[in-house]
This record gives C-alpha cells, structure tokens and sequence, in this order.
C-alpha cells in the first residue's frame, strides 16, 4: 500500500465520532456537569504578556545564538526558542517526523530540498518577534509557548507540505487555549510530548471530530465548548496508554479485564458503536455493564481513553462500574494519584 493511500486511513484511528442520536450523557464518560464541575481543575489561563514573560525568564540562562531559519535571520537569541522556531516554521512527514534537511548548509541541497524549504518573511531578529509577524501577536506566542511548556506541535504550518495527507488550518487563539486548560487537568509529567502534532484539520467536514494523532476537524467547531474540551482530553487520554515504552490500551492485562474479544474481519458486530478499522480490528466487550460509556464499547483503546476521562472528571461512575478498571487507571497511568474529591488536589497538583 503507497504511503498517500495509509495516510488518507490515519484520521480513522481511534476517532472521536459526534453522533446526535445518542445524548452525550450515555455515549461518552462524563457528562456536562461532571466534566466542568471535576475536582482539580484550574479554569485560569495566562494572558499573552504572561506567556511572553515566562518564554523569556525560561529561557534566560540559555546559551545565545545568531543563525538563519527558513530564511530568517536570527541575532543574539536563545538556544531553546531558536530550536522551537525550527519545529513550528519546518516540514514535517505525515508521520511527524520534521524535514531533516532544513537546517543543512544550502550549499548541499537538492533542487527537491531547496524548494521544500519554507518562505517567511520577518524584518526582526528576534524569534518571539518573528512568530508574531509569521502566525500573528496572540497565537504566534501561544504557539511558542504550548510548544515549550507541553511540547505540543500546534503549527499549521508545520504539516502542509503534502495536501494529500489533511488540510491544517491555523487555530484560533481563544480555541487553542481550551488546549492549555485541558492539559492543566492532568498532574505535570502526565505527558513526555516533544514536537508532538496538535493541529486544526479542514478535511472532515462532518463526523470525525478528531483523532489521538492529534488532528481536530471542522465538526468540533459545531459542538458545546465543555464538550469541546472533553473531545480534546479524550484524545489526550489516548496519548496516556503510552507508558515507559508500553501500550496499556493493547495489552493483555487491559483486554482481559475488560473481556475483549476480537471478531474475524466482516463479522457483524452488536456494539452500539462498533468501529473496525485496519489498526484496530474489529472488538467486542463481553462485559458491556462493565464500560463507562457507549463509545467505550468500540474496541479496547476507545475503552481505555473513556476509563481515563471517567477517572479524571467522574471517578464514582468508574468506580462503580468496574473497580478493577479503576484501579488499573489509578496504579498504570496516575501513579497512585486520585481525583476523588478537592482534597486530592494539593498531591497531584500541588495546589492548596
């Protein structure tokens, strides 16, 4: 199978479906009430001039540099934000991988290369400053800053290389800060992203609202704000079965707790939101009492993410529903961290 063709299939990976015939209560983890009202959660989110401070004092005790990116010259700036400039302004392959010719001397590229290289155009020497002038005042900073702190890749620019693989589109500003308040919910360490793709996708007009790549599409756009947020954290929750170079998602432990079996392609398949797909399969939960939610009875990743957003914004319904999945989330994924009431707060976060 050519590459453009099993790209065209990635955005179907462990999708987030929106589907008006099932009320969110029933067919996700959370409901409106549980999610906004979870314990933990910090609804503050910085302002530009905060972001920009703290880029700067992060980055103070770097060592400077005066280079040219993506043909921009750069003067006396530090090593860290010359390094974020490159991933945000640079090609990537569909897979994420960034272009490694972009920074090679000129003088050894291909005609292929050269044209790859990106045009932008800044009359400043000053990376926070060019950002700014390349992606605009806000979501330059807030680009530069997710990217240091999270190290979430939310360039379009960085994926459009190759129209066959999506359509990114720039983030609103006030959009991608439902990005930083989600990612606040998780304890600090959750994730060990660096240049991880996050990026606003044109290509699905109706249906898939994303996917744990991470791509957001259009339909997103359409959805409630909470619901938004959640639809970004159950993505991210994907992301969590990653652990110390382990897929829990796919592991024996978490298939057999949830009594997963996997059914011979083309076979019908009961589930209220059966998913078969090529990386996946085709599932079916035996213990379907024993799923938080609807979407979580597709396969066992969709019920590993769903288990993660119940254990993080509605623990009483997980625990309720399978104590052994409850506790599998808590020693697996949080390390012995709980979300059950305001008093857990200050251990996993921190916070008085």
């Amino acid at each position: 199978m050519r590459v453009s063709n099993l790209v065209v299939l990635v955005p179907l990976f462990v999708s987030l479906v929106a589907n008006s015939a099932a009320g969110t209560e029933t067919k996700y983890a959370a409901r409106m009430e549980s999610f906004v009202g979870a314990p933990c959660r910090n609804s503050n989110t910085p302002t530009l001039n905060e972001m920009i401070d703290w880029l700067i004092v992060s980055s103070k005790d770097d060592r400077h540099d005066s280079r040219i990116i993506n043909r921009i010259e750069f003067i006396d700036q530090p090593e860290s934000l010359l390094h974020l400039f490159t991933i945000l302004t640079s090609y990537h392959d569909p897979f994420g991988k960034m272009d490694a010719n972009v920074d090679s001397n000129p003088l050894h590229w291909s005609w292929r290369q050269f044209k790859k290289i990106p045009r932008y155009f800044s009359r400043s020497t000053s990376v926070i400053e060019a950002m700014q002038d390349i992606f605009g005042n806000e979501l330059g900073v807030a680009l530069l800053y997710i990217a240091a702190r999270n190290g979430l890749n939310a360039s379009h620019l960085a994926y459009n290389l190759e129209p066959h693989v999506g359509n990114p589109v720039p983030w609103d500003f006030h959009d991608l800060l439902k990005l930083y308040r989600v990612i606040d919910d998780f304890p600090p360490g959750s994730f060990s992203f660096s240049d991880k793709r996050f990026t606003r996708d044109s290509s699905f007009k109706e249906g898939i609202i994303g996917n744990a790549v991470i791509n957001i599409y259009d339909p997103w756009l359409r959805i409630e704000p909470w619901f938004q947020e959640y639809a970004i954290a159950h993505e991210l929750a994907h992301n969590l079965a990653y652990q110390n170079g382990l897929s829990l998602d796919g592991s024996t432990d978490w298939k057999s707790i949830g009594r997963w079996e996997e059914l011979p392609p083309g076979t019908p398949n009961p589930n209220p939101v059966p998913i078969e797909d090529i990386f996946k399969g085709n599932w079916i939960t035996r213990a379907p009492n024993e799923t938080v939610s609807l979407y979580a009875q597709s396969n066992p990743s969709e019920d590993f993410a769903e288990s993660v957003m119940a254990y993080r914004y509605d623990p009483e319904i997980l625990l309720q529903k399978s104590a052994t999945k409850y506790t599998f989330i808590r020693d697996s994924v949080f390390h012995g961290l709980q979300f059950l009431s305001s008093s857990d707060c200050g251990i996993a976060f921190n916070r008085p």
